[in-house]
């Protein structure tokens, strides 16, 4: 299982973050946002950093056969096309809306900010844990294959082969999401279960969702743009430290107001930090 160190814990760039004083309590200390004050951050108001990257999809060319209006059949080349699992610009500009209606500033970096970018197709990952071999679960992807050179399930730039997707210097700044194909349990894998998770978030860095699945659904005549923000927005609140929204939890949301898109019942509707009665921010 992999537990990133806390960041009053742990070392950015060389920089010791725990003296580090963090006047708008964000997490990221004033260095930090000074530093990204080129994309917008600010030391006096809070600011949520996420790398984003994204899987690409090869699909060979092929050919079959369709059917005119006489009901005669004619052939259909179909030449190889590419698809790209990245969460569009419309996508990120509702979720950034809905954080920036509560004094919140998202930085979604899909490369616009120089991290953000395509990456090999892969069936399947397992998220939360390590699973044996290359190319198979998150880290291998984040950190890169066989990066825990301890085995200790930690990551520690002195010692771990650190060469994966996501930069070290981000570590504790950036959080990480793969919009990519089926998410596993090691339990899934190991049992060859065909069950699967659209979208998984920890509570800290990580995040992955299944854009594969939501891009096929034509939910509201809106797809992709309609789900992939709410789910986004869900798992990041994972990230944030939010339960779920059912069950003993549910109530205790309401008492405190926070985020529908933790609660399963209305994350397909609403896009926002707040209840309906409230007030959305669609």
């Amino acid at each position: 299982m992999i537990h990133d160190l806390e960041p009053n814990d742990s070392k950015n760039g060389g920089r010791s973050v725990d003296a580090i004083t963090d006047r708008d309590n964000d997490g990221l200390p004033d260095l930090v946002e000074y530093e990204y004050s080129r994309h917008d951050s600010n030391p006096n108001r809070k600011d949520i950093f996420v790398e984003v990257d994204w899987m690409v999809e090869h699909v060979d060319a092929h050919y079959g056969y369709v059917k005119d209006i006489d009901g005669d059949g004619a052939r259909c080349d179909q030449p190889a096309y590419d698809i790209q699992f990245k969460i569009s610009n419309l996508a990120k500009f509702k979720v950034i809306q809905a954080f920036s209606h509560h004094s919140i500033s998202l930085h979604i970096d899909d490369g616009c900010m120089g991290g953000g970018e395509s990456i090999d197709y892969h069936s399947f990952l397992v998220f939360y844990d390590t699973c044996p071999g290359p190319d198979n679960d998150f880290y291998d992807v984040k950190w890169g294959n066989f990066w825990d050179v301890d085995n200790d399930g930690k990551v520690d730039s002195d010692i771990d082969n650190i060469h994966g997707q996501f930069d070290f210097y981000r570590f504790n700044i950036f959080h990480y999401c793969i919009f990519g194909s089926s998410i596993l349990t090691l339990t899934q894998y190991n049992t060859g279960s065909d069950s699967n998770s659209d979208g998984q978030g920890l509570d800290h860095d990580d995040l992955m969702i299944d854009y594969e699945f939501y891009f096929e659904i034509d939910f509201n005549n809106q797809g992709e743009n309609y789900i992939i923000p709410r789910v986004f927005m869900h798992e990041l609140g994972h990230n944030l430290g939010l339960g779920e929204g059912f069950g003993g939890n549910r109530s205790v949301m309401q008492q405190r107001n926070w985020n529908v898109d933790l609660d399963y019942h209305s994350a397909w509707k609403n896009i926002n930090y707040y209840y309906s009665y409230l007030g959305n921010y669609r």
